[in-house]
């Protein structure tokens, strides 16, 4: 059993649980902290699920299904959370919640959830560039050096890279090989390597500007 565990654990799965370890321990307590860490508790929980479920030989699409409404939409609470707070803002978060559950329910419900992945990232995508371009107009400089910009950057290539692929999904490009590797096991281990070490880096800044305000006080 240890053995094939061992044989079937992912790279992925590995650096997501580190993640969480390192989140517990250095992260310091602030109103982002809980949502973060549920983000990272959602990505380690389903990749364990899917892990067991690979074992046993089972399906994995609802693992996913799931995951891909919990982690785009708290991905976009976050950034609403730290770049917006208004209600009509919120609106595209409940709008994104609605749609997917209705995917879910109604369309892609037997499939993987392709769109609610794509639809998820293309709002927090238009988001994010425009609330920077706002912030970019105003001059914030703080802002595009600060821990927040670190943040709420780590998904971005995660959230193209993936869009890319399923956006493609009635296509031979997820099948495509290079050097023996598909496109799409090249593309998610890179994107999901950067948007993890980016977090990393994220909590471990946090940590150490926390004891420098500390100590310059």
């Amino acid at each position: 059993m240890f053995n094939s565990v061992l044989n079937n654990i992912s790279f992925i799965t590995v650096l997501s649980i580190a993640t969480v370890i390192i989140a517990i321990i250095f992260y310091r307590n602030t109103g982002i902290y809980h949502l973060l860490l549920t983000i990272l508790f959602v990505s380690v929980i389903t990749e364990l699920m899917s892990l067991y479920d690979i074992l046993n030989k089972l399906s994995i699409i609802s693992n996913y299904n799931i995951y891909f409404i919990l982690h785009q939409g708290l991905w976009l609470l976050l950034i609403i959370h730290i770049l917006g707070k208004r209600l009509i803002e919120y609106s595209f978060l409940f709008l994104f919640i609605l749609l997917s559950l209705l995917n879910i329910l109604y369309y892609e419900k037997e499939n993987l959830n392709y769109l609610t992945f794509v639809l998820g990232s293309f709002v927090y995508l238009g988001y994010f560039i425009y609330k920077n371009f706002l912030l970019l107009n105003e001059e914030t400089r703080e802002y595009f050096l600060s821990e927040r910009f670190l943040l709420l950057s780590s998904p971005i290539l995660f959230f193209f890279a993936l869009t890319f692929i399923l956006g493609f999904r009635d296509s031979d490009l997820r099948f495509t090989k290079i050097k023996g590797y598909y496109v799409y096991t090249i593309l998610s281990t890179i994107s999901n390597t950067i948007y993890y070490l980016l977090l990393i880096i994220y909590i471990f800044r946090t940590r150490v500007n926390k004891y420098a305000r500390l100590t310059h006080d």
